[in-house]
């Protein structure tokens, strides 16, 4: 870096003599060079705290591999990119439109005047401005693709799509490609005076302040720590989930059950009592609030502190969605009342058993003498075994009495799934059947045999391990539960390729040979042609 273009840029002059400064001129320079640049960076903040709409820090896009820009207005040496980027912004009257950077030697090339046509790079990359942006807008363009450079007199459309629009009350901004300054940017806001709340949308945010409805993805707590399987019972159960008998057609099991296969470790129905659909393995390891405590949280390794709350967001529309995400609904809190069949439900409070569905309501303390919206607390009428079958879908009471041709309780309500983009499909490549055509790839019924990590599958029969937990109903047998899902062809020919059984996993799978990984996802491409 030239001295005076140093002393002109940061202002050297004014660094002061510190002592133990090294008595060699070349140390003292280096120092002095290390002092500059953290003036620079200084001297940035100050430039960019002006009270003016048009100046800005832009970013700097990397373009052009293989070429630089020609009408080069200055040259200097810098000690890194990022200096070079610093010099760039500082230029008067405004921020330059461009620069060359060379890492070799630290040749810093600034464009003021515009880009005039592209040579051989000769080591250098080239970067040129990136449109300002607003936080959390949506990014559309007008006359142009997006790539650099930026044609003179293009607009960028930036879009707030909160129901407030961004903080100034407008809900569009524009952003143009000046045509009196090459690659300067006129823009219709101040950058630090307008903002863009985001949009949280359900289900990756929570309805209610408990967030007991929440059934998101989130599985790190608000510190950062990752959260461990609710499955695990990693500190058995806490003391504030609730000791309710669970009595079931006058049957009263024991604290524990194990489950009908031999060797599958017992679970704590107390414990799955308190989850959405009764059943804490589809909760993985994600954020819940199973125990209605203040909002979603999880257990943590760390057996001092047990368990941490996460940081989930209200949702933008607090409007409870009249749809289910999960297969059974437990998370529904819609205010549909009626059956599939138009019957009126009867409020839930009035119940006999009422204080054991609540354990797995996703809105008990909304509960009172007139809620009788469809829920499903996952009770399964006519069988002396808790949780074995879950019901299908929400459901309510009815008054009976005689009302109904057929005699009953009680009636499934229709209850649509929410569209959040779990079964959209991407652009494929494969061809059926050695393909799929949803995201989950249910009905894949191809020959793919080994994992995405190139592991060969085990063959499904005879079984190599236990009933996996995501098998319903889970008093069903290996063998009877893969033929209701698959049919009786796939059941007697034994094989050992990529299927997704059970409930809860993302894709296709298989069992492997190694004993503590289990099974592996496949890797399945999508269809072409997914009509």
């Amino acid at each position: 870096m030239r001295e005076g273009k140093l002393q002109y840029r940061t202002h050297t002059p004014l660094i002061p003599v510190i002592p133990g400064l090294p008595e060699d001129p070349a140390a003292r320079m280096e120092s002095r060079r290390s002092s500059a640049e953290i003036l620079k960076i200084i001297l940035v903040f100050i430039y960019l705290s002006r009270d003016v709409a048009s100046v800005d820090l832009i970013p700097y896009f990397r373009v052009h591999p293989g070429q630089r820009y020609e009408n080069v207005t200055s040259e200097s040496q810098e000690l890194s990119l990022g200096s070079c980027t610093v010099n760039c912004v500082l230029q008067e009257p405004s921020a330059c439109s461009a620069f060359n950077y060379r890492e070799t030697d630290g040749s810093c090339q600034l464009i003021l005047n515009g880009k005039s046509k592209l040579v051989e790079a000769n080591g250098y990359l080239s970067y040129v401005q990136k449109y300002p942006m607003i936080e959390n807008a949506k990014v559309s363009f007008e006359k142009w693709s997006g790539e650099y450079p930026a044609p003179a007199g293009v607009n960028v459309i930036l879009r707030c799509e909160h129901p407030n629009g961004f903080s100034d009350g407008a809900h569009l901004h524009t952003v143009q490609c000046a045509s009196f300054m090459p690659d300067s940017w006129q823009f219709s806001f101040r950058k630090s005076a307008v903002q863009c709340e985001e949009v949280h949308l359900y289900p990756e945010c929570r309805l209610t302040e408990k967030g007991k409805e929440y059934v998101g993805g989130m599985s790190v707590t608000e510190s950062g720590k990752k959260c461990l399987f609710w499955r695990d019972y990693p500190y058995g159960r806490p003391d504030d989930f609730s000791n309710i008998p669970l009595i079931i057609n006058e049957y009263i099991p024991g604290e524990w059950i194990s489950d009908l296969e031999p060797g599958i470790p017992s679970y704590d129905l107390l414990y799955e009592s308190h989850f959405l659909n009764r059943d804490s393995v589809s909760h993985r390891n994600y954020c819940r609030n199973p125990s209605g405590r203040e909002r979603p949280w999880c257990f943590v390794s760390d057996p001092d502190i047990k368990w941490e709350y996460c940081n989930i967001p209200f949702c933008t529309d607090a409007v409870a969605p009249e749809c289910k995400v999960t297969r059974w609904g437990g998370e529904y809190v819609g205010t549909k009342n009626v059956t599939i069949q138009g019957w009126p439900c009867l409020p839930w409070k009035n119940q006999e058993d009422i204080k054991n569905l609540l354990l797995a309501f996703p809105d008990p303390d909304r509960v009172d003498e007139d809620h009788n919206f469809c829920r499903n607390p996952n009770v399964e009428h006519g069988s002396i075994i808790y949780n074995l079958n879950p019901n299908e879908a929400p459901w309510c009471y009815l008054d009976s009495r005689g009302k109904y041709p057929v005699e009953t309780t009680w009636a499934f309500c229709d209850i649509p799934f929410c569209d959040v983009g779990d079964e959209i499909p991407k652009a494929g490549t494969g061809v059926y059947p050695e393909c799929r055509l949803s995201e989950k790839g249910r009905e894949y019924v191809g020959s793919q045999n080994k994992t995405e990590t190139g592991t060969a599958c085990l063959p499904w029969y005879p079984r190599p391990y236990k009933i996996p937990m995501d098998f319903y109903p889970k008093g069903f047998r290996y063998e009877i539960y893969f033929m209701e899902t698959f049919g009786w062809d796939e059941t007697i020919n034994s094989h050992n390729h990529c299927r997704n059984p059970g409930v809860d996993r993302e894709r296709p799978w298989c069992f492997v040979s190694d004993s503590d990984i289990q099974w592996e996802y496949c890797d399945i491409p999508f269809c072409q042609d997914l009509s």
